[in-house]
């Protein structure tokens, strides 16, 4: 397995979008909407390929944060995970920690300290222990709900 930085161009995006379609297709994660190019464009892309076949990505962008908030001071720059994904049968293999290890040494050299990210995986259980047990990230904010039946 190994990660790559991507430069968008058509067969890159393809592949992205083809995944991302398949994401939506499995309706892991509430309100998932798959992308369009546009949703690609001036982001850090990360792929993961297994034999040459994409399998996984990661997307996010740097941010200047806006104000203080409970972690960050104004000015702090920090990197915005907007999706991470990895094929359904590929799961389970190392493959989004290799992705995060990646960015983790990309965002060393910008100086950039921290990395945020949010879910609305329907598998919260196992995501949380993907993000708080194996990747050794911390909550700032949990937002829960329970339907009322």
């Amino acid at each position: 397995m190994e990660v790559r930085l991507l430069t968008l161009d058509s067969q890159i995006t393809e592949q992205l979008l083809d995944m991302s379609r398949k994401w939506e297709e499995e309706d892991i994660t509430y309100g998932y909407v798959r992308n369009d190019a546009s949703e690609l464009e001036g982001k850090t892309i990360l792929g993961a390929y297994n034999n040459g076949k994409m399998v996984g990505y990661l997307f996010g962008k740097p941010v200047i944060q806006k104000g203080r908030n409970a972690i960050l001071e104004e000015g702090t720059r920090f990197f915005e995970v907007d999706e991470i994904y990895v094929l359904k049968h590929y799961r389970g293999m190392g493959i989004g920690k290799s992705m995060f290890s990646y960015l983790e040494e990309l965002l060393k050299e910008q100086e950039i300290k921290y990395v945020f990210l949010s879910t609305a995986t329907k598998d919260t259980k196992r995501i949380l222990n993907f993000y708080l047990n194996e990747l050794d990230m911390e909550t700032h904010y949990i937002r829960l709900f329970k339907k009322v039946q």
